[in-house]
């Protein structure tokens, strides 16, 4: 996001927090110049005229922040006072988040606090950062598997076909791919195949999770980088095998009247 868009979101919340009606004139005149104006200093009298005869004739205004925000429905305006939407928070908030931190050389990892909020964030931008690439995990849930459909590029997933206590584990997954759209791949294979946690993107490094998505925050752990070139290959190799050797589950949809587990 634009520094100036996330500074102008701020400066809504600020105020709709504090209870200040905010009009949207009022955001314009911040948001378009929110800090002072520095001493201007012409190289000449022609250079001054030039100025101001493109500012007036051929210099066409561009759109307003607030224009661009509410057409973003990012805030909305009631009874005269701007608001920040839920959309309009969220886009705060993930402007707001921390960023991973890489090294000049290497991949990345990430340590997992079960006491940071933004955990789960951290590992969702580790996966995007990776790029497309294969989820082995055996105790995926619907719930990591919608995360994953927003939030990653994760393009294929191998799990087992182990059940939870409601015994409905596979049919929520499948739900989730048939509701969501998703270009997500499940796979399934018998329990005892699959033990190990890893991310392998189709190229580069491959990394080892420590613990399954449904459960990476609740305790510490560590999201590892394979940075061996020849284990990572071995690695990729071995689990294309499994892939293909594993069922395809299929998205499905729920019966007329039946609520998503999402809700």
């Amino acid at each position: 996001m634009d520094g100036k868009l996330q500074l102008a979101l701020t400066y809504v919340e600020a105020l709709e927090q504090a209870g200040v009606p905010l009009s949207v004139e009022e955001l314009d005149g911040f948001a378009v110049q929110p800090t002072p104006l520095p001493a201007r200093r012409r190289s000449s009298y022609m250079a001054a005229m030039q100025e101001e005869y493109l500012h007036d004739y051929f210099i066409e205004p561009g759109e307003t922040p607030s224009a661009f925000l509410l057409r973003s429905k990012w805030i909305t305006v009631v009874t005269g006072t701007v608001r920040l939407t839920g959309l309009g928070r969220a886009v705060l908030a993930h402007a707001r988040r921390p960023q991973l931190e890489k090294a000049a050389a290497g991949p990345l990892s990430v340590t997992i606090d079960p006491d940071d909020p933004l955990a789960y964030i951290r590992i969702f931008d580790l996966l995007g950062s990776a790029g497309s690439g294969m989820l082995i995990d055996p105790y995926i849930r619907f719930e990591e598997l919608h995360d994953l459909a927003g939030l990653s590029h994760v393009n294929r997933v191998l799990t087992s076909d182990r059940t939870d206590s409601s015994r409905l584990r596979l049919k929520h997954l499948a739900h989730t791919l048939g509701e969501s759209g998703t270009g997500i791949e499940v796979r399934t294979l018998p329990h005892p195949k699959l033990h190990d946690r890893f991310y392998i993107p189709d190229t580069g490094y491959a990394f080892f999770l420590g613990s399954s998505l449904n459960s990476i925050t609740a305790r510490p752990g560590v999201i590892a980088p394979i940075e061996d070139e020849a284990a990572a290959s071995a690695l990729r190799n071995a689990y294309a095998a499994l892939w293909q050797s594993a069922t395809v589950l299929q998205p499905s949809t729920r019966p007329e009247g039946e609520q998503s587990a999402l809700a």
